[in-house]
């Protein structure tokens, strides 16, 4: 571009205007908007944009783009969200005493005269009897052969039974937890089971063929077979009963391609309207909870309601949105229906790989292979209430997450999973409840919140980090908060202060300085020392503004009264009339030799004085502004 060489000259368009007088330069840029997100009541800052969390009951897995719609989600955090105005730590879970006897594969919930005691078997093969009182084990009571993680308890007219499914060698029954009969396929080849189910009140089961099989008359008597899923071997993962659309309870089979129908009358089976890709772990763990069927597959669970002749499906797990950190990705391996909550249980400890279609009967022209994505990660419990997601549990490490059960043994309603050899328990409450009313709360020692990225709704612009806000309850010493935060997508956090008091604490980035960010989040780590106290987060609000990229204006008067560098007076106010027609922005420069000093720029105003006639002499003052 060329240099502008006089004092009294600019340089417009690529074309040369004497001037008058000197370049006025003011700021044009716009105010960028101010913004209350969150609570609106606390907007009063006539300046700052205000971001407010006081409400965290929307749950995990938003991860960026925190708008007014999503503003009660989080990315992650173990700790307590079903509570408005409350982030509390984690229940506490209860470890019983190791019992080195292998991984847990199954857990049971077994009445026995006047006592309710937790039956498990281990990967010895073998079942204990939890002893609560003294926090220990029974010795072995019995061992089985080839058991698989699927037991039931069935109480006919004659007694109550604890049913041990054995897949290909049988199964094994016991009435009091002191003699088990096992029913071998070996003496009857009908005997071989690997999920049960009770309907019309009678004892139902199937065998890894998909073939269907009726106790007519208890787990004593053999079984009478029915019809055959019309499926490769190996591919049934679940029995359960649910309604069909009329509204007539049914048996149906949860397997690795969808779900499958019973129909009774006809002795067949019918695929319904939940039909899926093939996965490995698609239904096992499939519960009945409220109204609708519970359907996981790996990450993913599906709703599949019926009723009124119609029937729904939904996805409702937690891979939904933005999902959940990697490290706890992993397969769901049992839903648990509670008061409040439906419990899944995912198990991290994953590194697998399958064939696609299995060999065996209906096989034929099947074939093919594909690997799942394997790794290991981070085992976990979440809770979903019908609106969102909570965890209710976090490993230590990649230790698989084997079983679980839910239950009122030992008089107290807990949850039990089984952690690889490790068997672990959670007081829960049949009743939505209030911590600040509830002082028998037991509260694990830590936990962590991560609040989605916030970018206040420009990505790319810049902003500024004023101050944050907490309001928080129940801190001491020992009870504490600790606050810390990162920018633009680096997941490097920066302290800004353990809270320890009650009561507001505000925190002003770099010292009042403020702190750029083009995205901002916020991580709490709550800590406490004693089981009965939980440092409580209120809210936290954060004073934000956006700072437009400057804008210039320049107010020029061009001088067209006589010929300059060439150019008539009338051919210099037909270049400024080309200028103010033209769509694109213009080049403006008015300093000798500085590239720095041109602008693009769009003519906004033009207003002068021509002369008459013949005359083509004119001075008209120019509004230049960049856009």
């Amino acid at each position: 571009m060329a240099s502008v060489v006089g004092k009294n000259e600019i340089l417009l368009n690529s074309e040369r205007y004497r001037i008058s007088g000197p370049v006025r330069k003011t700021l044009v840029s716009i105010a960028a908007p101010r913004f209350t997100i969150g609570d609106t009541q606390r907007g009063a800052d006539p300046r700052a944009s205000i971001l407010t969390q006081n409400d965290f009951r929307g749950g995990i897995g938003w991860e960026r783009g925190l708008d007014p719609s999503t503003v009660d989600r989080v990315w992650w955090t173990d700790c307590q969200t079903r509570f408005k105005g409350h982030l509390l730590l984690p229940r506490k879970s209860n470890a019983a005493t190791t019992q080195s006897a292998g991984t847990i594969k199954s857990i049971t919930e077994f009445t026995v005269g006047a006592s309710t005691d937790l039956y498990v078997v281990h990967s010895d093969n073998k079942v204990y009897k939890y002893l609560n009182a003294s926090d220990a084990w029974s010795s072995s009571l019995d061992t089985l052969t080839g058991p698989t993680k699927e037991t039931i308890v069935f109480r006919d007219t004659t007694a109550n039974y604890m049913i041990f499914a054995r897949g290909a060698s049988g199964y094994t029954y016991t009435t009091d937890a002191s003699t088990f009969t096992d029913m071998d396929v070996s003496s009857g080849a009908a005997r071989n089971v690997e999920y049960f189910a009770i309907w019309h009140g009678q004892l139902w089961g199937i065998d890894n063929e998909g073939v269907l099989k009726q106790w007519a008359s208890g787990p004593t008597a053999n079984p009478t077979e029915k019809a055959a899923l019309p499926l490769p071997d190996d591919y049934v993962t679940s029995l359960f009963v649910y309604r069909d659309a009329a509204g007539t309870p049914i048996i149906y089979a949860g397997t690795k391609i969808g779900l499958w129908a019973y129909d009774e009358t006809n002795n067949r089976w019918e695929e319904t309207e939940l039909r899926l890709p093939f996965h490995s772990n698609s239904g096992k763990g499939t519960v009945v909870w409220r109204d609708a069927v519970y359907y996981p597959a790996g990450n993913a669970i599906y709703k599949y309601q019926t009723g009124a002749n119609t029937a729904v499906v939904s996805l409702v797990g937690f891979d939904r949105d933005h999902g959940i950190p990697e490290a706890y990705a992993g397969q769901v391996i049992k839903l648990i229906g509670t008061h409040n909550d439906l419990l899944a249980f995912v198990n991290a400890d994953i590194d697998t790989s399958y064939t696609v279609f299995a060999t065996g009967r209906q096989s034929s022209g099947m074939g093919g292979a594909s690997a799942v994505v394997s790794g290991t990660g981070t085992s976990a419990i979440l809770g979903y209430n019908e609106t969102a997601w909570e965890v209710k549990w976090t490993g230590d490490d990649n230790t698989g997450l084997e079983n679980a059960h839910v239950g009122f043994a030992y008089n107290e309603y807990r949850m039990w999973f089984g952690v690889g050899n490790a068997l672990y328990w959670t007081a829960i409450s049949p009743d939505v409840i209030n911590p600040d009313e509830i002082s028998t709360f037991q509260y694990a020692s830590s936990g962590t919140m991560e609040t989605p990225w916030f970018d206040g709704g420009d990505a790319a612009g810049n902003k500024t980090a004023i101050s944050l806000r907490a309001v928080t309850s129940d801190c001491s010493t020992n009870v504490n908060i600790a606050i810390s935060y990162a920018t633009n997508f680096n997941e490097s956090y920066t302290s800004l202060g353990t809270i320890t008091t009650n009561g507001t604490t505000t925190y002003d980035f770099a010292s009042g300085v403020g702190v750029e960010f083009a995205s901002i989040k916020f991580k709490a780590t709550l800590t406490s020392n004693s089981v009965l106290s939980s440092p409580d987060l209120n809210l936290i609000e954060l004073r934000w503004r956006e700072k437009i990229p400057p804008k210039y204006g320049f107010s020029v008067t061009i001088d067209a009264n006589k010929s300059f560098r060439g150019k008539t007076p009338k051919e210099l106010l037909d270049n400024i009339t080309t200028v103010i027609n033209t769509n694109t922005l213009v080049a403006f420069t008015y300093r000798d030799n500085d590239s720095d000093r041109t602008y693009y720029v769009d003519l906004i105003s033009a207003s002068g004085f021509e002369f008459t006639g013949l005359d083509e002499r004119g001075q008209i003052q120019i509004q230049l502004v960049e856009t």
